[in-house]
């Protein structure tokens, strides 16, 4: 039994080894992936994975990057056997994957279950450097929502604008044809094309009458000047 706790406690030491050489700020964002889940259902025959499992798949997964995996490893090894030290590694596996809420947590948590631990210190020391990263994405993520809010009513602005360009041109287009109508709507051309017509009348009608003098019984009159 001693030997399986030595052995243990060797392999803790290995993963937090692994993940305190990692600088404790972190300043880029990223997108967090999706964990997929990592237990299988226990069926009636077949054991509970044992706290060196869980361990033994951390490692796995620190080993490929998969933090966020191994984080979640992690935990599932303090609730088989509570060691203070699988929320500490919890928590610089979700430091080193971008995950500063998750990490502050477990720090916070370590520091709660084993406030006389040696690494409290270093997990106070994260627990700082986190609060400051939440709080400086938090404004970013304020000012870029305020920067959108304002893009979108500036561009809300320039549409009514441009509505009341258009409203404007329209009214000046409707102006200039009610000062410049078109030529069959004004009183001269009625005047001119009614005189054009009588004219046209009355010359037709003098020729239809100087055919009508000059017609005999045998015919039409041939008159020479």
């Amino acid at each position: 039994m001693r030997g399986r706790c030595w052995e243990l406690t060797i392999i803790v030491l290995l993963v937090c080894g692994a993940v305190r050489a990692e600088p404790p700020a972190v300043t880029e964002s990223v997108q967090r992936p999706t964990v997929q889940p990592t237990e299988k259902p226990v069926s009636a025959g077949e054991s509970v994975p044992s706290a060196d499992d869980h361990i033994k798949n951390a490692q796995q997964y620190f080993k490929e990057q998969r933090f966020p995996e191994a984080a979640e490893q992690l935990k599932l090894a303090y609730q088989s056997q509570p060691n203070p030290l699988f929320l500490f590694n919890a928590g610089q596996a979700y430091r080193k994957a971008l995950w500063p809420l998750e990490a502050k947590a477990m720090y916070e948590r370590f520091v709660e279950v084993a406030p006389t631990h040696p690494l409290v210190p270093e997990a106070k020391g994260y627990i700082q450097t986190l609060a400051i990263l939440i709080e400086e994405r938090q404004a970013k993520q304020k000012a870029e929502l305020t920067l959108l809010e304002k893009q979108g009513e500036l561009q809300e602005k320039q549409s009514e604008l441009q509505e009341q360009v258009r409203r404007r041109e329209e009214a000046q287009r409707a102006l200039e044809r009610a000062k410049n109508p078109p030529i069959y709507r004004k009183p001269w051309f009625w005047a001119v094309t009614s005189g054009a017509v009588v004219g046209v009348g009355v010359v037709l009608i003098g020729s239809i009458v100087a055919v009508t003098r000059f017609k005999t019984d045998g015919g039409l009159i041939s008159v020479s000047y």
